[in-house]
């Protein structure tokens, strides 16, 4: 499904086990049949090695966000040159 990412902020706890688990959380933005008028939000927790680098550069562009069949979040992050000339041809 394609989301818009309107933010994130790092997180961090102690998973069940003890470790230390490193992460971020997306806040996004997506058309929804569940919202009579607008569009629905999330915020979604993803661990840092499923991010790039830049994610900052992502904020205000779709990204493609999926769920496997166990209910794992997947994520796509197009290359940035295409969604610049996405934009450029709107």
């Amino acid at each position: 499904m394609k989301q818009v990412l309107l933010g994130f902020r790092a997180v961090g706890f102690k998973g069940v086990d003890g470790e230390q688990v490193e992460g971020m959380m997306l806040y996004t933005r997506f058309r929804s049949g569940r919202i009579d008028v607008g569009e629905e939000v999330a915020h979604i927790f993803v661990g840092v090695e499923d991010l790039p680098e830049n994610v900052g550069a992502y904020v205000g562009k779709e990204i493609e966000v999926t769920f496997d069949p166990r209910n794992f979040i997947e994520l796509e992050f197009p290359s940035l040159e295409a969604v610049e000339a996405k934009a450029s041809f709107r």
